[in-house]
Order: C-alpha cells, then sequence, then structure tokens
C-alpha cells in the first residue's frame, strides 16, 4: 500500500493531523488505536487542563463547543473537561471526520 503521508500514531495529534490532510486532499494513512494511549495510561478520573477552547479540529468545525452543541450542553456544565469526556469527543470527532485508523503492521518498507 503506497502512501504520500504516514501518520503513525492516533492520538490527538494524530487525528488532528489526518483531519487536515484529508482537508487538503493529501493521501495518508493513519496507523493505530485511536486514543489508545490516552485509554489505557492516563489515570481514571482524570481531569484535563485544557478547557473547552482546546480541541482537535484544525479547521475550527468540529470543535468541543461543536460537540457540546449536539448534545444540548454548555461549557460551563463539562468544565473542567474530564478523561470520559474527552474520550467521547475524540471519538465523535473521529466520526464526524470519517478518520478511520489502521491497525499497526509489524512490516513498513520505505
Amino acid at each position: 500500500m503506497n502512501t504520500d503521508l504516514l501518520i503513525i500514531g492516533a492520538g490527538p495529534f494524530g487525528l488532528a493531523l489526518a483531519a487536515q490532510a484529508s482537508h487538503d486532499l493529501i493521501e495518508h494513512l493513519l496507523v493505530g488505536k485511536s486514543m489508545e494511549f490516552w485509554r489505557q495510561n492516563m489515570p481514571k478520573g482524570m481531569f484535563l487542563r485544557s478547557a473547552c477552547d482546546w480541541h482537535l479540529d484544525p479547521l475550527n468545525v468540529h470543535t468541543i463547543d461543536s460537540f457540546l452543541h449536539s448534545q444540548g450542553k454548555t461549557p460551563r456544565e463539562v468544565e473542567p473537561l474530564s478523561l470520559d469526556f474527552y474520550l467521547s469527543y475524540a471519538e465523535w470527532f473521529q466520526q464526524q471526520k470519517n478518520i478511520q485508523p489502521l491497525r499497526a503492521s509489524t512490516y513498513l518498507e520505505r
């Protein structure tokens, strides 16, 4: 499989980069399990230092505010942002942008 851009890691920055690459019509592959590091390594009950104005979308369309609006909620109801809330936002973002990471392969060829 050939691609112009290989994005390794489907965490926040990998998802954001995949969204930007799609917008810019750059052929790309995103490899990894979506938000896996966050799901497995962040402490349960953790709250983020970031507020609702920090989001994944480089185009400012599918923001945390947009996610909240789709749920009929306000930033005041969810700040500080919990880990569970952030993971649900990341999943929603991925669905909105139609981002489908590939599972990591054991072999890559340049």
